[in-house]
């Protein structure tokens, strides 16, 4: 297991150092700004500021010259903005650690905004919107999000709307920048073969213009309003073959240990191709292809989110084509639910539903949690083996969390959990009066609706 050092640079930037044992080094450079940030004027400038950092300095006037400088050593680079964070990546031979830091610290805090790259970097935004506009299986999610954390800013889109994106002016990007780029709010994480004495000395020579922020903002804390009822948000789209489904459930924030069981429950109900929803899904019922089921905490809040699709008539009753029009909901549920026959049987939406239920009332058995435990071991210990990985799961603690945890003791957490634990977990957070469901497809609220009366309440 991986060991490590934590120390701050001359002008208290926060860093964690991972050792490793070959001559590859993996720099994550974390700024704490995300979308929660951001108030009404602002929507989809975290996201869009990341995309314009790369788009020059005085040093390198434009972006071909960050890019070529980085291919003649072979280095990788990208970025991505969070909720609550954006990161910028670099993972390059060790010998050329000082082009990677020289690249990172001029990008993030020496970039131009050249005026014509600015406007070309708003169309590529725009276009990236809409794209993810297009895809269901995204859009599914984010939808969810917007009724799961209804009037908190965890419900507002990473890159915002298109509308948003089209009044950024330069002034108001650059004012945002300096707001938010400075040593304070910059945590840096490097996985490297170099000694801790030699990379903080690098990250200091680096890093050492980095100013703390003139005007530190604060986020309120925003807890999530108490749901007393399921919500639903549901996308109409007659053209497509399938039927995009996310169902939600709210949770706590990021810093209590319900989230190493959340974690166990995580991986069993859709982890691996051996999980329950992936079990019952696809393998009995051959429904779906493909199932996914993500746990995701904040500051402030969390959710745990299942999604799938499947063919757009077995959303509540597998190849029913017109459910929509039967008045019996009763009789009709009850002669499919206790059928053999192969072509019907119970849609995705119950099957989901009683998955949930039965982690709520059953005890796992020790078997199965044994495995899942192990599954969880083998994916810690695989991430030994990559730089990135590990720089990445040890800043996102330096980050989010008041310490870092070792991965001698998330197993140590891991194995703790009991299925008395699992149980009392998901009584705790799969209450069905906080349901949240996100439907895309040919369907209307009050028809999913009357089914959750009927087969939950």
């Amino acid at each position: 297991m991986s060991n490590f050092n934590e120390f701050k640079l001359d002008n208290n930037i926060d860093v964690i150092h991972i050792p490793n044992n070959n001559n590859i080094t993996a720099i994550q450079i974390f700024i704490k700004v995300g979308s929660i940030n951001e108030n009404m004027d602002e929507k989809g400038m975290s996201h869009f500021l990341e995309h314009i950092l790369f788009k020059g300095t005085e040093k390198r006037n434009n972006p071909k010259a960050i890019a070529k400088e980085l291919d003649s050593v072979g280095g990788y680079f990208n970025a991505y903005t969070d909720k609550d964070v954006t990161c910028y990546i670099v993972k390059i031979n060790s010998d050329h650690i000082k082009i990677a830091l020289d690249i990172l610290s001029d990008m993030l805090f020496n970039s131009i905004f050249n005026n014509d790259e600015f406007e070309m970097e708003r169309n590529v935004v725009v276009e990236e919107i809409n794209k993810d506009k297009d895809d269901p299986a995204r859009q599914v999610i984010e939808n969810l999000y917007k009724i799961v954390f209804e009037n908190n800013p965890l419900m507002y889109s990473i890159g915002a709307e298109e509308e948003d994106i089209l009044n950024f002016t330069r002034e108001n990007v650059i004012k945002y920048w300096k707001k938010h780029y400075c040593s304070n709010k910059t945590y840096i994480s490097i996985c490297t073969n170099k000694t801790k004495i030699e990379t903080q000395n690098l990250l200091n020579i680096f890093f050492k213009n980095f100013k703390p922020c003139q005007d530190m903002d604060v986020l309120k804390q925003r807890k999530l309003d108490i749901q007393k009822e399921p919500r639903y948000n549901l996308q109409i789209n007659k053209n497509l073959e399938q039927v995009h489904l996310a169902i939600g459930f709210p949770l706590g924030d990021r810093y209590n240990n319900d989230k190493y069981t959340l974690e166990i429950i995580n991986i069993l109900l859709a982890g691996n191709m051996s999980s329950r929803l992936f079990t019952s899904l696809r393998e009995k019922n051959g429904l779906s292809y493909n199932i996914s089921c993500d746990v995701s905490l904040y500051k402030d809040a969390g959710i745990i989110y299942i999604s799938t699709s499947f063919d757009k008539d077995s959303l509540i009753l597998k190849n029913i084509n017109d459910i929509k029009y039967q008045k019996n909901f009763n009789e009709l549920y009850e002669s499919i639910f206790n059928s053999n026959s192969n072509k019907l049987g119970p849609g995705g939406i119950p099957i989901i539903i009683h998955e949930l239920h039965k982690l709520k009332t059953e005890l796992v058995e020790e078997e199965e949690l044994s495995k899942v435990k192990g599954y969880l071991q083998g994916n810690l210990i695989l991430k030994n083996e990559s730089s990135n990985n590990l720089s990445e799961m040890y800043g996102r603690q330096l980050v989010e969390q008041y310490s870092i945890t070792s991965q001698k003791k998330i197993l140590e957490k891991y194995n703790s959990i009991k299925p008395e634990d699992i149980r009392n977990i998901s009584k705790k957070y799969f209450d069905f009066k906080k349901l949240n469901i996100s439907i895309i497809g040919d369907y209307e609220e009050i028809y999913i609706k009357s089914f959750i009366d009927y087969y939950i309440f």
